[in-house]
Order: C-alpha cells, then structure tokens, then sequence
C-alpha cells in the first residue's frame, strides 16, 4: 500500500488558494483549519516554498514541532512551562540571545501547528513575548499569525491546580479564549476536500461523528463493527488504537514476550543540541523477529512512510533491520536514520529567515507497533486498525481514532462504542459556527490588499518612533556625558527639532496624499508621489544615521554603556529599516512584497553596523584573545573636544590595553573626564599632572611617567 497522494499543487482547490492570497497579500490572522485529510499540512509545506515573507513555524509540543519542522513555542520565546495569568507581572526568566532576538525582530508569519492543543494562556504568553521584544503595542507586535489545527481533534492538556488559576481570566482553554486574539479580527477557512478517504459512507460516519450529529443509525452503522477480542487475522499487521498510555505499553510487551527469539536492543546516537524531550523515537529500541512494528519517519526513496505498519523478518549483523511491509510482497532493508532538530535564523546575504540545524538524532525509523495510544496517532494513516474507543475521555478523541482508517473496512471496534464515548465540546461547536462567517469574498479580499498596502506605508513614513527613539537617547546621553561634553546637550535638542520639522510634521501631511491614491487605487501616481518622497526623506535618514554613529557610545559607568548601546542600537535598527525601504521605492514600484525585501537586507545591515557590546563578564583570557582579534577602528572624539585629538585617542587606546592586561574596569584605570583633561591641558611634569582634577600621588605612582610619555609622542602609541 504506497501513501497516499495528496493534491498537486495547480489541483484549483479554491481554499488553498484563498488562504496563500491572504498570507501573500494581506496581514490578517488566518485559522486554517479542517477535518482530518484535508491538506493542511500539504498547505503549509507549499507556502514555506514559495512565499516571500519571513516564515517562523512553532509547534505546542516537540513531536508536533519535528513534524511540522518547526520548533516549540516555549523554547522560540523561552517561556516557562507554568500557566500566564493576564495582568500578573510576568518578568522573563531568561535573556535572549542576539541571534534570537534578530530573528523575532524579522518575522513577518509566525505559523502555530496543532492549534487546538494550544491553551489561550499560552497564545497570550506568545502575544506578551512578541509585544515586548518587538516594542510594539500591537497584538502579537504586528505579527500576522498562521494557526492550522482542527478543533475537533484533541484539545490542549488542562491541568485541573493550573485551570483553577485560569478560569477567572478565560472563558474557555482553547486558543480563541485568548485575550490578544480577540483584540484582532481573523479569518477563518475550513477546508472541505478530503485526500485520506475516498469512501462516502464512511466520510458520513466520520463527519457526524465529528460534528457530533450522531443518531442511533450511525452508532449502530458503526457499532457493527465491532469484534471483540480480536487483535489481527494474521494476513496482514492490525494496530490497535488505545486510549490510555498504560493500555498501549502492556499490549506491546505482553505480544514482544511471547516472541522467543533474542532481543536485540538499538541505542540511539545524539549529536549537538537534541534534548530529550524531542526525541522522535526510543532512545533504546528492542526489536526481535517476528516484532510488529510502524515505521516513524518519511523515505520514499527507500518505500516507507510515517505510520506504515510492517513485520520484523530479521535482523543483520550490521544492525540493519528487514521488514516485510503490510500487504506487500517486498522487502524493505531498514537503516539508522538521522533527525533534525533546528533553530530558526537569519541568512546574512539574503536577510530572510533560515531553518538551522543545531543537532542530530540517529536511529532505526521504526518502534513496536502492536499498540499506540489515539494522542501519538493523531496525524497518521492505517489500512487496519482496532479501535478502543469506549473509554474515550476527551473531546475529540473518538473523532481523532476512527478518522485514522482510511476505508471501514479496515476498522474494527474492540468494544461497542457508547454514544458518551463521542464527546462533543459545544463552545467548539459555536465558535466554528460563528467563525465561518469570516470568510471573505473577492470584494473584501481585496480590500484586505489595500489595507495591508496602506499598513506598510503607514509605518514607513511614520516618524514618532524615531522621535521617541532619539528623545530616549538625548536624554541618557545629556545625563552620562554632562561633564566630558558639556556642548552636547544643546546639540542633541537642535536634532530632535530637526527630527520634528522635517521628518515627522511632512511626513504627517503626506499620509493624507497616498491613502488618497491607494483609495482611488490610481498606481501610477501613487508610485510617482512615493518616489518624490523616498528622494526626499532617504538623505535625511542617511544623515540622521550618520550623526548617531558619531555620538559618544562608550562610558566608564557599566550602567550607562549599556543603556547607550541598547538605545543606539533600537535608533539605528528603526532609520536602518526606513532607509533600505526608501532606497527600494526609488529603485521599483511600490509592492508590498519589495517594501519587506527592503526590511529583510535592512536587519542585516543593522545586525552589522550596530555598536552593541556585550554586557556579560569575561575572563583575563577570553578578554586577551578578543583583544587580538578585534579589529581597530577610530576612537571617536567626545562632542565640543578642544583638546589634542591625537593624544586623547593613544590614551584610550593606552587605557584599553591597561584594562585586558590588569584586568580592570576602564573606570579604575582613569576616569573619562580625567583622559578629556589630559588631553586638553597637556601636562608635561608631576606638577602639571597632580594639578589635574582627579589624579593624585598614587595615580602618578603608579601611570605617571607612562602618561608623559603619551603626551609627548602620541603618534608612537597609535596604529
């Protein structure tokens, strides 16, 4: 029996269609969502290959994320596995990498799969995460989200101590509880065409099931099915579908013990960063002939697919494994098999989102199959499965059993299901009932486009952030460097009025013209008014950029250089973005698909020409071995220096090489204000050095004549 095939990509399904135009060309939040079969994960393969947004894909739980390809939530944020309760403080445990906020930062589509095991409290986490990090107020920090799931599949896990927290604060577990998401409109689109069964009254049984419309003629149609006390017709592999853990694990060893044949115990091989919590298979599988087992991972080049059954003919000397596949006359020669376990990045020439691989999993594809539990089933195909669905204890979970059969005829009941074992959640129920309603015609689909297009303009030519940004740095900056530069703050406050007069007051007005031209959806112009406008505000960002740079970045006080790499960073981050988007509309016409090029190469380009250093402590080596590796670069002079330029630069650099070979702070050395001092009065005996404000015997004892010495030829200290 081969997988089945699922459509291909021109098959004209309209709802595939409909769903890439809105992740395409809009930045609404799409619920993707349709019963089991349906395509969605065919979907979201589909548009990971071909769409031009920054795609991050995240999972609830680390099987779902390995599957999907993606990574969990909880390590994509670093969130703790505890409930959030909305309006507690939630202080984050961990700080991000650089790495990783680059990457959040250059979202553009996160993708949830298995949405229905997410908990409204989790999407909140996620939503406070992204608002924090991306310092933005907006739902989720203006991420469009891609939520694929079926809600009348298996629900999130609630833990009845963390439910008792959370209900005052949510109506419901389930994902559409969640604060943040009720504060933005989606769409929602249920895929209709079922790929896995073809047979029309099954698919009856199976729908009313699902939309739990079950009559007495179905449980009965159903019910006829059953068999008990069966386990498999010895023709072919039969899987039985259980609803506890402990019912699943006694099957297997109860049917491996009765095989007399020596066991034969596989380790697995970790390499890099694979924690066991993702592990997709055993860490030591114990296999014997005769064994049934189910393959775990896709191959076609080798004829095997997830959730294909087979028997053990042998094992090899080698540790290779034969298996005879169900209702096949071939054999199939089993070898280790490598997993990926990966983190998201961004790709340093492109400036787009990359998937990297920071570990390996290696092992045999296959585990004892006899039994499994309906959770690690779901997502699977059988020919032939007996279902234990009576004690089924969760909504969804008959659903999620029986939808796993491809034909009736190849299900069969171990117990007659009773109609409590169908459980139905009605909020589910309404709110797919409700949620259909959402979805847009060809009209307001396009309006949808116009808006996303007036969305991203709007935030180009928005200054208050830039204004805000400079503000926050004027003001650290005026506190930090009052006594080295005391011209800088007048300095500071021309700039900002600067920012105001000629970027955000214009750019105001012109806000006004272009949602006129997007309204009347005249192209022509619009291109021409926004070519006109990128050539006039691209010089003034450029020199906006220019002048940051030169502001002083390093400080003796540890607090202060870090609050000033931190703001500079944030500044230059936002007129990076605006500067690259301005350059592309005078290059192209306006799309939305060039504007988010545009801020692709601009985090690169920001990544790169930051001034961030890193707050953490190093030790006397590492500091020795970053000091042979960096590369000069200018020392720059303190705003309204009237001092010798030569002589300040060679004692920073002078105070640098003290710092790695004494291991001390800067400001133990000699204070900032002192260097500016030096520099200025140029001192050329003890006298003249013990007059400086600052310095004293011990500073003279101990720098003194190495400080003359610098004053007196500073070029021999410099590069």
């Amino acid at each position: 029996m081969q997988q089945p095939t699922l459509p291909p990509a021109d098959s004209g399904n309209a709802d595939f269609e409909l769903a890439r135009r809105i992740i395409e060309n809009t930045g609404e939040h799409l619920f993707l969502t349709g019963r089991a079969g349906t395509g969605k994960t065919t979907f979201l393969r589909r548009l990971m290959q071909s769409t031009h947004k920054r795609i991050v894909v995240a999972a609830p739980t680390g099987i779902a994320a390995i599957n999907a390809g993606g990574v969990t939530l909880h390590s994509l944020f670093q969130l703790d596995f505890g409930p959030f309760v909305p309006g507690a403080p939630h202080k984050p445990s961990h700080r991000f990498r650089k790495e990783k906020l680059k990457l959040i930062h250059s979202i553009d589509v996160l993708v949830i799969d298995e949405i229905s095991m997410v908990r409204a409290d989790l999407l909140d986490a996620v939503d406070d995460a992204l608002r924090r990090l991306r310092r933005s107020p907006l739902p989720f920090g203006g991420v469009q989200l891609l939520l694929i799931g079926d809600l009348r599949q298996l629900p999130p896990v609630v833990i009845e101590k963390e439910w008792n927290l959370l209900r005052e604060h949510y109506p419901t577990p389930y994902f559409f509880s969640s604060h943040a998401l009720r504060q933005c409109p989606y769409v929602v689109i249920e895929l209709e065409k079922v790929y896995r069964q073809e047979d029309s009254h099954f698919l009856s049984i199976l729908n009313a099931i699902r939309d739990g419309k079950v009559t007495a003629g179905v449980l009965n149609k159903l019910n006829a099915r059953c068999r008990p006390g069966f386990t498999g017709d010895g023709d072919r592999p039969w899987i039985q579908l259980t609803t506890h853990n402990h019912l699943a694990a006694a099957i297997n060893a109860g049917r491996m013990s009765r095989i007399k044949e020596l066991p034969r115990v596989f380790e697995a091989q970790v390499e890099g960063n694979f924690p066991e919590a993702l592990f997709p298979a055993e860490a030591k599988l114990t296999l014997k002939p005769g064994a049934q087992v189910m393959f775990i991972k896709n191959d076609p080049l080798h004829g095997y697919y997830n959730g294909l059954l087979g028997t053990v003919k042998r094992i090899n000397d080698d540790n290779t494994v034969i298996v005879v596949p169900e209702d096949r006359n071939d054999e199939i020669r089993v070898e280790m098999q490598e997993w990926e376990n990966r983190e998201f990045t961004v790709r340093e020439a492109e400036g787009d989102i990359e998937e990297k691989v920071v570990g390996f999993f290696r092992q045999l594809p296959l585990k004892a199959a006899w039994a499994i539990t309906i959770h690690k089933s779901q997502g699977l195909t059988f020919d032939h499965a007996v279902i234990d669905a009576a004690a089924a204890f969760a909504h969804g979970q008959t659903y999620v059993a029986l939808s796993r059969c491809r034909t009736l005829e190849g299900l069969v009941l171990s117990s007659p299901i009773p109609a409590s074992s169908i459980i139905s959640d009605t909020v589910v129920s309404s709110f797919l009932q409700s949620g259909t309603s959402t979805r847009p015609g060809e009209e307001q689909l396009q309006q949808m486009e116009h808006a996303y297009s007036q969305t991203l303009l709007d935030n180009l030519f928005d200054f208050s952030r830039v204004r805000n940004d400079f503000d926050n740095l004027r003001i650290l900056a005026t506190q930090a460097f009052r006594n080295i530069a005391p011209k800088l703050p007048a300095m500071l406050n021309e700039r900002k009025a600067e920012i105001v007069e000629k970027m955000e007051i214009p750019a105001s007005r012109f806000h006004a013209q272009y949602t006129t031209l997007i309204q009347r959806q005249d192209l022509a112009a619009l291109n021409a008014r926004l070519r006109a406008a990128a050539g006039y505000f691209a010089p003034l960002v450029s020199d906006l950029e220019k002048y940051v740079k030169t502001l002083p970045s390093s400080h003796d006080n540890r607090t202060y250089q870090e609050r000033l790499a931190e703001y500079t960073t944030q500044l230059l981050q936002e007129l990076g973005d605006k500067s690259t988007q301005f350059e592309a509309l005078q290059k192209e016409d306006f799309s939305p698909m060039a504007l988010l090029r545009a801020r692709s190469k601009a985090l690169i380009a920001n990544e790169k020409t930051t001034p961030v250093r890193s707050a953490a402590k190093k030790s006397k080596s590492a500091k020795k071995t970053a000091q042979k590796e960096r590369k000069p670069r200018e020392i720059q002079l303190p705003p309204g220096f009237e001092g010798d330029a030569n002589v300040y630069r060679a004692l920073k650099k002078w105070r640098l090489q003290k710092m790695y070979t004494t291991d001390k702070p800067a400001f133990t050395i000699m204070y900032e204000k002192t260097l500016v001092e030096l520099a200025t009065a140029l001192p050329g005996s003890r006298e003249e050095f013990l007059a400086i404000n600052g310095l004293g015997p011990a500073k003279w004892k101990e720098y003194g004549l190495e400080i003359l010495k610098i004053i007196a030829n500073p070029q021999h200290f410099l590069p």
